[in-house]
């Protein structure tokens, strides 16, 4: 599941708007997207495909700069876990560092930063997700001394939506022209373990070429020791 983002959605000139609409009908075709809440900060979503296989809340997010306003952000987080018992996956712009290192340059991170946020995260029993990429997803476009990078940019999901999808990968894309990198998220369903097991089909014994194929390959070395190849 590919979720067009609010700029693919929006689009800048009349293609990209064609190409906006045609995302929005595929989008339509399969899913059922349910606007729950809309607060200043954050959009609560339901989201169920058309074949009784995804059933999920999503939770995007674009928090305001300072600290004291995004409490309002934390709360609301809270209220939603509160009263939720699917998949939740809370993705988007926290602007807020939940870690010491999530800063390249500029000021040095505070204690006072990232207190609210990693209380929410732990009070919520939220897992972030695995990602690839730069690990800032946030740059001032600055050079020298005055450059800045953050990790303010993150995904998380629920005790359920680990449990379901834990084995997606976020994918942090080139900002190009935007200060923020763009988040990718894709639903699929978990790769099965092990290896698939080898079957044989008659048929191949009636090959021209069989006996010949099999020697040749049962005669190949692939090993420096005589004893491994047996």
């Amino acid at each position: 599941m590919q979720i067009p983002s609010q700029q693919q959605c929006i689009g800048e000139n009349p293609v990209d708007k064609d190409k906006a609409i045609k995302d929005r009908i595929e989008l339509d075709m399969w899913y059922n997207v349910t606007i729950l809440s809309v607060a200043a900060q954050f959009i609560y979503c339901l989201v169920q495909d058309r074949v009784g296989i995804i059933d999920c809340v999503v939770t995007t997010i674009y928090g305001y700069n300072t600290i004291e306003q995004r409490k309002q952000l934390w709360s609301g987080l809270k209220s939603i876990a509160a009263g939720n018992t699917k998949p939740w996956l809370l993705c988007g712009d926290f602007n807020a560092v939940l870690y010491i290192n999530d800063r390249l340059m500029g000021n040095p991170i505070t204690y006072t930063e990232v207190r609210d946020f990693a209380y929410c995260v732990a009070t919520l029993t939220l897992n972030e997700l695995a990602w690839t990429e730069d690990n800032y997803t946030w740059s001032n476009k600055q050079y020298g001394v005055e450059r800045n990078d953050s990790r303010i940019d993150r995904a998380f999901g629920n005790y359920e939506w680990m449990m379901q999808w834990g084995h997606m990968i976020t994918e942090y894309g080139l900002p190009y022209i935007s200060y923020h990198s763009p988040i990718l998220i894709t639903l699929h369903s978990a790769p099965k373990p092990g290896k698939p097991p080898f079957r044989f089909f008659n048929v191949w014994a009636d090959h021209d070429s069989f006996i010949s194929i099999v020697e040749r390959v049962w005669n190949q070395s692939y090993t420096k020791g005589k004893m491994k190849n047996i």
